[in-house]
């Protein structure tokens, strides 16, 4: 479990999260853009995942990326970003994939 950064110019653009739990991840995401972060699902707090995030990417992009998973519902609402299970969905047990956000 880590935070890998890639390095160009001098300048982190890119960050690998390793195996890290979503909250771990959004708290990050958090930080970068200056949002809240709001879990309406407490089990989507501990899902680990393999995820890929272009530092220099837009707020926008960040949702739309996470909407991509099959079972999280993400929306920003004014100055927060609120992450919810998406209906009729459920989590798997691991996730292989990443997104570039």
């Amino acid at each position: 479990m880590s935070i890998r950064s890639i390095t160009f110019s001098g300048k982190t653009v890119i960050f690998i999260f390793d195996n890290l739990p979503l909250i771990d991840i959004l708290k990050e995401i958090g930080r970068w853009y200056n949002v809240s972060i709001e879990i309406c699902d407490n089990s989507l707090m501990s899902y680990r995942l393999h995820f890929i995030a272009d530092r220099n990417a837009d707020i926008s992009q960040v949702v739309k990326n996470l909407n991509a998973f099959s079972y999280i519902e993400a929306e920003l609402k004014d100055n927060k970003i609120v992450l919810s299970k998406k209906r009729g969905k459920l989590m798997p047990d691991i996730s292989f994939g990443s997104l570039i956000l």
